[in-house]
């Protein structure tokens, strides 16, 4: 979390391309900042070792798929903003960009009344138990909608012969893949070995 105050702190003073540019990649280090507060006060408060309630516990884990969400929403457009040096104009693509992030809100408060996602069981001595309902893994496919998108479109451009105007530098080449496949791999071997 040191490193990504750094990091937010240093690009800010960086000059990147463009403004955008700079906007949305500090907004997506600041986000991975909160996303890793979250999952801190998550791990804490579900061992037991903080004594924290379930509704505080289930609101912590919501804030950390929002986080989650808002850091690979803001990786993509930053990954738009390099390869295209500009984010699409049209409404129509505003609505579709947002949709997996409003359909996670959704998700997360209906978790609360219905347990879809997942319940807090107590267990002897203290913390929780995460059980984890028929949805569980549809809320990471959404908060990872955006970098899984921003992969496949980096692939499409990047083997694509005929899109000659959307070809990388090696630097822009070498930016995108250290930080998108990695952080990509980490988050889906936390989903399959959570502890």
């Amino acid at each position: 979390m040191v490193l990504l105050c750094i990091m937010a702190l240093a690009t800010a003073r960086f000059e990147l391309d463009t403004h955008a540019q700079n906007r949305t990649l500090v907004a997506a280090i600041w986000s991975a900042f909160t996303m890793n507060l979250c999952e801190i006060f998550w791990g804490l408060g579900l061992s037991g070792t903080m004594n924290l309630p379930a509704r505080l516990l289930n609101f912590v884990n919501a804030m950390y798929f929002i986080m989650l969400c808002s850091t690979s929403f803001f990786w993509f457009v930053f990954a738009e903003y390099l390869f295209r040096r500009r984010m699409p104009k049209h409404r129509i693509t505003h609505v579709l960009l947002t949709a997996p992030l409003i359909a996670l809100i959704v998700l997360l408060a209906v978790n609360a009344s219905n347990g879809c996602l997942y319940t807090l069981e107590s267990k002897s001595g203290g913390g929780f138990v995460q059980v984890r309902g028929n949805l569980y893994y549809f809320q990471h496919i959404l908060a990872l909608s955006y970098l899984i998108l921003s992969v496949a479109v980096y692939l499409a451009r990047r083997f694509s012969k005929s899109n000659s105007k959307h070809y990388l530098r090696k630097d822009e080449d070498k930016i995108f893949v250290c930080f998108s496949f990695p952080p990509f791999v980490c988050v889906i071997l936390q989903i399959f070995f959570q502890n």
